[in-house]
């Protein structure tokens, strides 16, 4: 599927009420006589300039009309003949809301929303059947104005009648279990002789599923004021609509109602639902033409527009343009941005953990690696470059002290000077230091970062080194140094691979972050030491750059990452618990 463009908008309000004796348009654009101007909001969206590659969809969420009777609808298809002179080939999706039921009918209940019923069928004409599949054309039932959108092989809208058991009040507001076992039954009938298993699908409405944060006339909460009465307006059964939108892969939820932009991510789960929890984005569209009520703070008119790209099966991209427009202006412009993903959860989902310090940051990790202790695509980032040593660093049953985790450094950096606090800064010391390191422990990093294994390097010669070819390069992105060595990771079989596979500094104005990227990297013991080594590098650059930058953010990159429960410390580390017979064996191994 390509990406999918859907305009969202909802409660146009195409009508008049009677403010005092007098009969005023409810529609944001209306004649010297009150009555609304349809035209002239289909102008604006054609002119808008996200809108210049015509939508694939475009949604109307409810209240279309103010008072649901026929001559209403009349300024509807004079809006909708309008927008379909230019986007002729856009899909048109419609439901109902509060404001289309007629409360002056009579004789029955399905009646007051009769006059909606011809509205959609002089829209649809021939395609009335198909996109209403459940309607007949001799009985008209309310609960059965279930539209169903299967647009090109792109995506899948199915919309329901929030509205279907109002008559002279504004309750009850439910979808009803039969409803959606109805669509249920369909979409099953539909996925066997359709391939849609892998397309978006969209449930759209009127009425919200879930709670609104505010009340758009001002703040929800007052002091003096009493506390605010239940919302009767929300879907009465959103728990349950919830989970059946959760089972039949409905993914994205669109509304309108509340005259407010609003965007919500809600993440659902309960022991029974396992490692799938029920998610949906709701999308609510504010009011995209009514009149102004002249109420403080209420918010400008507008629209959503809508991307949905593809991902992987049954998952999605999704950005959200929240487009405003000012009655006098009439040039739409950007109100807001919101972007998510969407659909199932991919089996190799990165494992991220993102913390100020580091100790916090290595809790959390330890936190989860109790239950996944093997973890794939792993990204830690820590935004303060100070150690913080964390109680949850381990090696077998014990914590490890951070005399441990300087020794551990030591062994992969021999050449830093533990003297002074410069560590590297007295370049005639670090090629000494280098110079002593046998050929055997060139898997270390500071001979390759420091050095080019294999090849001498005087003092004055350590600037070609990779580390600072990478710190002489910081502001572009060649301020990167590598850790493979060809001679010794391909053509030799003598030294184990480096775990650690590159730096790279990158600038962002005042500030200098390192990204260290690993092949592999142990978490219990081995990430605590990495991050000490990159606190002592990042500080090391931003010195040697003498440019004024403030050392800031670390991230880890690993393609694969573990928890082990006895990690082996390097060898200075573990060396003092060491039997002397071991100690033996080990100055003869390495050292004669």
């Amino acid at each position: 599927m390509s990406t999918v463009k859907i305009l969202h908008l909802s409660d146009i309000h195409f009508g008049q009420k009677t403010v005092g004796e007098k009969a005023k348009s409810s529609h944001v654009f209306s004649t010297a006589r009150g009555t609304p101007q349809p035209t002239v909001l289909a102008d604006l969206l054609l002119s808008d300039p996200q809108l210049q590659t015509s939508p694939d969809v475009m949604v109307l969420s409810g209240d279309i009309t103010w008072n649901g009777q026929r001559k209403e609808y009349k300024y509807a298809c004079t809006f909708l003949d309008e927008i379909k002179k230019t986007w002729n080939k856009t899909e048109i999706v419609l439901c109902p809301g509060n404001h289309d039921v007629d409360r002056t009918a009579t004789q029955g209940r399905q009646n007051f929303q009769l006059d909606y019923f011809k509205f959609i069928k002089s829209i649809y004409k021939t395609r009335a059947k198909s996109v209403y599949p459940f309607l007949k054309n001799d009985k008209f039932e309310r609960d059965l104005l279930i539209g169903v959108h299967h647009v090109d092989q792109k995506i899948l809208i199915v919309t329901v009648n929030s509205a279907s058991y109002l008559k002279t009040k504004d309750l009850p507001i439910f979808i009803s279990p039969q409803v959606l076992g109805t669509i249920e039954d369909y979409i099953n009938r539909l996925e066997k002789n359709h391939n849609i298993t892998e397309l978006p699908r969209i449930f759209v409405m009127h009425h919200h599923l879930l709670p609104f944060a505010e009340k758009w006339w001002g703040d929800t909460q007052s002091k003096k004021a009493p506390p605010e009465k239940p919302d009767s307006t929300i879907i009465s059964n959103s728990g349950y609509l919830q989970k059946w939108l959760s089972q039949n892969h409905f993914s994205i939820l669109l509304h309108g109602h509340k005259h407010q932009s609003h965007v919500r991510q809600d993440r659902l789960w309960r022991p029974r639902d396992a490692d799938d929890p029920r998610n949906i984005l709701i999308v609510g569209a504010g009011s995209g033409g009514v009149a102004y009520s002249g109420l403080p703070n209420e918010e400008p008119l507008g629209y959503n527009i809508i991307s949905i790209s593809h991902l992987a099966k049954r998952r999605y991209s999704v950005e959200i343009d929240v487009r405003e427009y000012s009655p006098k202006e009439r040039r739409p412009k950007q109100f807001g941005t919101f972007s998510a993903e969407i659909g199932e959860r991919p089996t190799t989902w990165p494992s991220i953990y993102y913390s100020e310090q580091m100790d916090h940051c290595h809790a959390a990790i330890s936190n989860h690696c109790r239950t996944y202790p093997d973890l794939k695509n792993f990204i830690s980032i820590v935004d303060s470059p100070v150690y913080m040593h964390p109680p949850s660093a381990r090696i077998g049953d014990f914590p490890a002290t951070k005399e441990q985790v300087k020794d551990s450094f030591q062994s992969l950096h021999p050449e830093f000077d533990t003297s002074n606090n410069n560590g590297w800064i007295d370049d005639e010391e670090v090629s000494k230091r280098i110079k002593k390191v046998r050929p055997l422990f060139h898997f270390s990093h500071g001979p390759r970062l420091f050095s080019i294994p294999g090849r001498e390097i005087l003092s004055e010669d350590l600037e070609n080194s990779p580390i600072h070819k990478a710190v002489s390069n910081i502001g572009s992105k060649r301020a990167y140094a590598g850790l493979f060595n060809i001679d010794l990771d391909v053509l030799s079989n003598s030294q184990p691979l480096p775990a650690l596979v590159g730096v790279q500094f990158i600038q962002d104005s005042k500030y200098l972050d390192l990204v260290v990227t690993f092949r592999n990297l142990e978490l219990s013991f081995w990430w605590v030491v990495n991050m000490y080594e990159a606190i002592k590098l990042l500080h090391w650059a931003t010195e040697k750059t003498r440019r004024n930058f403030t050392p800031r953010r670390i991230t880890f990159f690993s393609s694969i990452a573990e928890w082990k429960h006895d990690p082996k410390p390097a060898l200075t580390a573990a060396i003092d618990g060491k039997p002397l017979r071991e100690l033996t064996s080990i100055v003869l191994k390495y050292f004669f």
